[in-house]
């Protein structure tokens, strides 16, 4: 948000404040998975991924996408604050 208001001089519009959201869900989402796979890989081996296989099936199906839903359309609205109330805060102060 910071470097959008920095370098157009202007909160992003509604089109451009929805690519961001998607864009910062979607890097986020990936640096958490490689963040979190990678040192387990490099400590555990490839068994700690069959130990969490094996958890994730035990584990109801439908409770296991509520709960990710749930936190996806969280994290969507904090992301959605920042760059659309966030942005014209920022934009103002600057300004």
């Amino acid at each position: 948000m910071h470097v959008f208001v920095g370098d157009q001089n202007r909160p992003p519009n509604n089109t451009e404040r929805r690519k961001l959201i998607w864009l910062s869900m979607s890097s986020s989402i990936l640096v958490s998975i490689l963040v979190t796979i990678i040192p387990m890989y490099i400590v555990y081996g490839t068994e700690i991924f069959q130990q969490i296989y094996q958890s994730i099936e035990i584990i109801n199906k439908a409770i296991l996408i509520v709960i990710t839903f749930i936190i996806l359309v969280i994290y969507y609205f904090f992301l959605r604050i920042n760059f659309g109330w966030g942005a014209r805060t920022y934009s103002r102060i600057r300004n």
